[in-house]
């Protein structure tokens, strides 16, 4: 039984019906088609959309590799298959392939081998977790180097937009005050005053207040 099944609202707009997972359940099978497909780039992001997906079916259990049930149960010193193995291991390996549909084909060779969707898991973190931290050093390392230089006040505050954005998809999401700090520290001595009038407030300034003393300090700037 497919868990996102199309049906019809009341305005006759197709929604999608989600059964979550439990062990009397029909089978599950996991809708991956809309998210984008790991590379060697993107695990982090990946990382968080998959298991966010897992969790409204209540199948992020699967991802770890202590919820497994043993494969045979020991009563009265005698062995004997676990009732409750068979239906685990039929749902773990819809999970598997939907995790093989929402990984690109150049790295699903790593988990082919995988015997179950935890271990697959594991396999995908050990490979491209590091990575993905490499990549977002580099993003903080970008945010430190910035300046303004002739760059617009658009401009300017528009990478900062862009570069917390990414980091809170890659699941590292930057303090909002050194966030600030950042955007302050990159300018010249010509915006020492909005500097000042910062660094004077006792409550900490939204990102758009600073956007907003900074443009009409260089409108006034432009204006002498």
């Amino acid at each position: 039984m497919a868990a996102a099944n199309a049906s019809s609202s009341a305005t006759g707009l197709p929604t999608d019906t989600v059964t979550p997972y439990s062990s009397d359940s029909p089978l599950i099978n996991v809708n991956v088609t809309n998210m984008a497909k790991l590379t060697a780039t993107n695990y982090l992001t990946w990382s968080i959309k998959i298991r966010a997906l897992l969790q409204g079916y209540d199948l992020d259990g699967f991802l770890d590799p202590t919820q497994a049930p043993a494969v045979s149960i020991i009563a009265n010193n005698v062995s004997s298959p676990n009732p409750a193995y068979k239906p685990w291991f039929c749902q773990d390996r819809l999970v598997f392939s939907a995790l093989l549909g929402s990984i690109s084909a150049e790295c699903q060779a790593l988990v082919a081998s995988a015997t179950t969707s935890a271990t697959a898991r594991t396999t995908l973190l050990q490979t491209y977790g590091r990575s993905s931290q490499g990549h977002v050093k580099l993003i903080k390392d970008h945010m430190r180097r910035y300046t303004k230089g002739a760059r617009s006040v658009d401009e300017y505050m528009n990478f900062f937009k862009v570069k917390a954005d990414e980091l809170a998809l890659l699941g590292k999401p930057m303090d909002h005050e050194d966030l600030v700090d950042l955007i302050l520290g990159s300018l010249s001595d010509e915006y020492k005053t909005i500097k000042d009038i910062v660094q004077a407030r006792d409550t900490p300034v939204t990102r758009i207040y600073v956007y907003n003393v900074v443009r009409r300090i260089r409108k006034y700037t432009n204006q002498i």
